[in-house]
């Protein structure tokens, strides 16, 4: 099972927070009305996918990478482009604590990323059917708390709306996955709390995101807090230099 916030990986657990220097945000949203005017509606279908199902793409992205390159383990921002691709790109969290990463953005580019997610595949061990891998993924997320969204200064209000399920989808592991199971493929569900923020204008931009999971104050690796950062640039380009 993977939990994740922007990567609450509970894979067989992971999760992840960050800080770092504060940038100057050039376009500044003054308000949750502004802010929600960036936010695709949780029941809507941007680029015709669902939020559920955006969020297995989210997954799908995530377990492509070997455990030496996965961006959940990136604590500057270096990999944000890496294997992102067409006019939506992924942020994630980590594996646990909290971090700050730097980011440029190709002009025009939606941006999709969980608060606080899982995954609850074959493979993991977390069922051995689609109802059954539906009930842990539901279980997994029923214990979240504390959500957050944070875009220039304004917060996104009524975060309980934007959870949703994937429909039942396929995985595939590379050898050295962060699973730590075999290379291979495994059927999955998806279950979190997702934005999807349509393209923030060119310049300076500040992302907060997170939340936790259980009872934070009590050592177990059942119990998650998560804060990730992310200090954008959105270019005037349709391209970034550095994007595979």
């Amino acid at each position: 099972m993977s939990l994740a916030a922007p990567a609450l990986v509970l894979l067989t657990l992971f999760s992840v927070v960050t800080t770092g220097s504060i940038v100057t945000v050039a376009a500044q949203t003054s308000s949750s009305t502004d802010v929600l005017s960036l936010v695709a509606h949780p029941d809507s279908r941007p680029l015709n996918v669902t939020y559920g199902d955006w969020g297995a793409k989210w997954w799908q992205w995530v377990y492509s990478f070997p455990s030496s390159q996965n961006p959940l383990s990136d604590e500057t921002g270096e990999r944000c482009a890496s294997n992102q691709n067409g006019t939506v790109w992924f942020l994630v969290g980590t594996f646990g604590g909290s971090v700050t990463r730097q980011c440029t953005i190709p002009a025009g580019t939606s941006l999709f990323f969980p608060l606080l997610n899982t995954e609850c595949s074959i493979a993991g061990g977390d069922g051995t059917n689609e109802q059954e891998l539906r009930s842990c993924a539901t279980a997994q997320m029923d214990r979240a708390s504390s959500l957050k969204v944070v875009v220039d200064g304004a917060q996104v209000p009524d975060l309980q709306k934007y959870r949703a399920q994937s429909q039942l989808y396929t995985i595939t592991l590379p050898t050295d996955n962060i699973m730590g199971v075999e290379a291979g493929t495994t059927p999955s569900i998806a279950e979190g709390y997702w934005i999807f923020l349509n393209p923030l204008p060119p310049g300076n931009h500040e992302i907060t995101f997170g939340g936790s999971a259980g009872n934070p104050s009590v050592t177990s690796s059942m119990n998650f807090v998560t804060d990730v950062t992310y200090h954008l640039t959105v270019t005037n380009s349709t391209s970034v230099q550095g994007t595979q």
